[in-house]
């Protein structure tokens, strides 16, 4: 592995100051997860996933029939949140809407019309 002795140093050293402090049964599953997403990377998904949950669930009633959701950063690498509340929202209400994508454009990736159903 890459980084194997790295991360084995890493380990060692975490296991004797953690027992110092006090052993904790959740640390060895939470501690390492920042590791392999990043603190901005993971607290960013969270703030754009919950965010676009809310827009949809609450406006979905409210827009009306031809109308339009537009997402910049859907199906991206950057838009993880994003692309996986639209795939959950288009499961819950899968007649509802029509997808449509914008050609040769980064921006926006997505475009949701409302169906008359």
């Amino acid at each position: 592995m890459k980084f194997e002795k790295e991360d084995q140093s890493y380990l060692t050293l975490w296991k004797v100051n953690s027992q110092g402090i006090r052993p904790r049964e959740i640390w060895p599953v939470i501690d390492h997860w920042f590791l392999y997403v990043g603190i901005r990377n993971l607290a960013r998904y969270m703030a754009i996933s919950e965010s676009a949950k809310i827009i949809l669930y609450s406006l979905h009633d409210r827009l009306s029939k031809s109308g339009f959701f537009i997402f910049n950063e859907w199906n991206s690498q950057q838009g993880l949140g994003e692309t996986l509340v639209v795939k959950k929202f288009l499961e819950d209400y899968s007649c509802s809407y029509e997808m449509l994508h914008v050609l040769h454009t980064a921006r926006p990736s997505l475009v949701l019309r409302k169906n008359r159903c």
